[in-house]
């Protein structure tokens, strides 16, 4: 069977003209790549990230403390 033969072969040569080289790459480039960008952009990101949203909470805590205050002193001055 020539066909099941030329079938085998270009498997074998798309295998290792495409299909290694881009799994070389993934492996030897862009993981490396990627833990850095994780490690020196995403997590001191998320790190402000999450700075940013305590420090709103608490800003949004105390305007609500703040005006549950001055409520209450309105009530009292009304009474």
């Amino acid at each position: 069977y020539v066909s099941l033969a030329v079938g085998r072969f270009l498997r074998e040569l798309f295998r290792r003209v495409v299909v290694e080289p881009v799994r070389w790459v993934y492996a030897r480039v862009l993981t490396p790549v990627g833990h850095v960008v994780r490690d020196v952009v995403l997590r001191p990101a998320a790190t402000a990230a999450r700075a940013v949203g305590r420090a709103v909470r608490q800003s949004l805590a105390s305007a609500r403390l703040t005006l549950r205050q001055a409520r209450a002193d309105l009530r009292r001055v009304l009474v």
